[in-house]
């Protein structure tokens, strides 16, 4: 994880960008989309004890449904892609006032 207390968010990526600290960026990435897929992980480790330890069958499974792997990495992906663009945007804005 990081030099700071608590767990990395997006806004810790993208503080970094937006400082221009890409192998900070880079880690704090890392550590935000370990910790969503050990997440998912997790919730599906539960969902297949339920089955094999409960007997519960399949079709109450799909109602607690945890959050799909790519659907979180499509959601992280999309904000840091969006920050990107506000950088370069300011970047370009910045070089046309200097």
């Amino acid at each position: 994880m990081s030099e700071e207390t608590g767990p990395v968010s997006v806004d810790d990526v993208l503080a970094a960008i937006q400082q221009k600290n890409l192998a900070q960026a880079k880690a704090h990435f890392n550590d935000v989309m370990g910790a969503k897929i050990n997440d998912a992980l997790d919730a599906e480790k539960v969902k297949i004890a339920n089955v094999v330890f409960n007997n519960h069958s399949e079709e109450s499974e799909e109602e607690v449904e945890a959050p799909e792997e790519h659907d979180v990495v499509d959601e992280l992906e999309d904000e840091i892609e969006d920050a990107f663009q506000e950088t370069e945007a300011e970047v370009e804005l910045d070089a046309e006032v200097d």
